[in-house]
């Protein structure tokens, strides 16, 4: 109404009319702006919490239920020598020491 303009989605869909055979179609539009303010404001968050997480003096990793490591920060790295490509994917056992 005031110019403004803003992300959408839109839906089409044709409708069939059996009486006439006409092609008649119907749509919607959604309006996405809150969704992607939404979707911003987890992105400033995982950005907050990715750089705390490496800004740690102590190693840390995130992991899944699995225990396959997702995150690993730089003082890992340091501390056990290993690339962070080394790390992803492992399982968090890699790190103990074997008895």
């Amino acid at each position: 109404k005031d110019g403004s303009e803003f992300v959408i989605e839109l839906g089409l869909s044709e409708v069939k009319c059996t009486y006439n055979f006409e092609r008649r179609f119907c749509g919607f539009v959604r309006d996405l702006t809150r969704q992607k303010e939404d979707e911003a404001r987890i992105q400033q968050k995982e950005a907050f919490t990715n750089n705390l997480v490496e800004a740690s003096f102590d190693a840390m990793f995130a992991i899944n239920r699995k225990g396959l490591i997702q995150q690993v920060n730089g003082a890992a790295i340091k501390q056990f020598g290993w690339s962070k490509e080394e790390f992803l994917g492992s399982n968090i056992s890699i790190i103990m020491k074997s008895k």
